[in-house]
């Protein structure tokens, strides 16, 4: 099942060892087996900024507050996950939000949630940390990207992304199989192994076992 037949979809909320060290090579006797195999899958996950200032300044911040508030010390590679960020970002939100409706009116019932959620609605915010943009229902358009590994890469690469407002990837690099051509859609059979073509003789003997049944 890993020879090109099949692709692998794994989802990676963090980039970090401590979720999970997300690569084929392991120093043991297993690894061109590994390689092989990991070639076959995609890897979805969130986009990681390592550029934007206000990012990077903030990280440091979690640091040191984390250190000096709640005893606990980051490791020297570990990246701040995109949870920590959003509960920040969450408050700065709603901070602004709540200044538009003490502005608009001063009799505004901050007690109405309906009414503050309409705020939030179809929206995009720009903060420091980048753009955050909420659709029809209220939902986060979170920026994806789609990883391979590919040739002999001990890390996976980016093949696709999908932007916060769009409905579709985009290509980045070429995406590429094990074998010449990619899997099928959909399994000969069907997912459910029930196409006529492949259900004749076992479609058969389901009849006449049903019909004995109905007979006893």
């Amino acid at each position: 099942m890993t020879n090109g037949d099949y692709v692998y979809l794994a989802a990676e909320p963090f980039h970090h060892r401590f979720y999970g060290n997300l690569t084929w090579w392991h120093s043991d006797s297993l690894n061109e087996e590994a390689l092989r195999a990991y070639q076959s899958l995609l890897v979805i996950t969130s986009p990681n900024d390592d550029k934007n200032p206000e990012q990077l300044r903030l990280e440091e911040e979690f640091r040191r507050r984390s250190a000096k508030d709640f005893n606990f010390t980051y490791a020297d590679d570990e990246k701040q996950n995109l949870f920590v960020t959003a509960c920040y970002e969450s408050i700065v939100l709603f901070g602004i939000v709540l200044k538009e409706l003490l502005s608009s009116s001063a009799s505004a019932n901050l007690k109405d949630g309906a009414l503050t959620t309409q705020h939030f609605l179809n929206r995009t915010f720009t903060l420091a940390t980048g753009p955050i943009t909420f659709d029809e229902v209220g939902e986060r358009q979170q920026p994806l990207i789609i990883r391979q590994f590919q040739g002999s890469s001990v890390w996976p690469l980016t093949v696709m992304a999908l932007d916060a407002c769009a409905e579709s990837f985009r290509g980045v690099r070429e995406v590429l199989w094990p074998v010449p051509f990619p899997p099928p859609n959909e399994p000969a059979c069907g997912f459910y192994g029930t196409r006529d073509q492949c259900r004749a003789n076992g479609g058969t003997a389901f009849r006449e076992n049903r019909l004995g049944l109905c007979s006893t």
